[in-house]
């Protein structure tokens, strides 16, 4: 509606393009739509470069077609508009782990976490994603128990960490809750790319 109202709105355009891909899952959004998505956020970006939020959202929708650079290159102009967005910092913090700089990726994160102390549980799925990439699987289960529903994302993380460490009753616990969540459940069904 308020792209209707107000079409130069280049915020709520931006948004508008990001919300087909939180619609499809995410990284399991197809290519078709994650693309119209891109090029809806692009327009955004293109209306209004001083608008840090739509350099964000940008940024996010790069990594999800896997263009890592262009990514973390929208995600820095983000943070430069505004150095306390949060949300664009975590959002680094990931896309820096995805290349592999795990520690600088862990400050990150728990930076946003400072300016933000009530920041959205994401952040905490992120963390623990980023531990256990970095095979630090004990602080990627205390980072998933901070979830309060998570779902069968963040439970086939957690049973995997579980795992690594040999805590093999927990991790079939875990794995036993993802299948009464989704009984369809197989781990060969999700990308590994977002």
């Amino acid at each position: 509606q308020a792209v209707d109202l107000d079409p130069d709105y280049a915020l709520a355009l931006a948004y508008r393009g990001f919300a087909e891909v939180v619609l499809h899952g995410y990284d399991q959004t197809p290519p078709e739509i994650l693309e119209r998505a891109r090029a809806t956020v692009l327009r955004a970006v293109e209306m209004d470069d001083a608008e840090g939020r739509c350099h964000w959202l940008f940024g996010m929708i790069l990594g999800f077609v896997n263009d890592l650079a262009g990514e973390e290159r929208e995600l820095l102009r983000a943070i430069a508009l505004n150095p306390n967005d949060a949300n664009a910092i975590a959002a680094h913090g990931s896309s820096i782990a995805a290349q592999g700089r795990f520690d600088e990726a862990i400050d990150r994160i728990r930076e946003a976490m400072r300016l933000n102390p009530y920041h959205p549980e994401w952040y905490w799925v992120d963390l623990g994603s980023i531990f256990y990439a970095a095979r630090r699987y004990a602080d990627a289960i205390e980072a998933f128990g901070h979830r309060t529903q998570p779902g069968h994302w963040v439970l086939s993380r957690l049973a995997a960490a579980y795992a690594q460490l040999g805590r093999l009753d927990e991790a079939r616990a875990v794995a036993a809750e993802i299948l009464r969540l989704r009984p369809d459940f197989r781990l060969s069904t999700l990308r590994t790319g977002g």
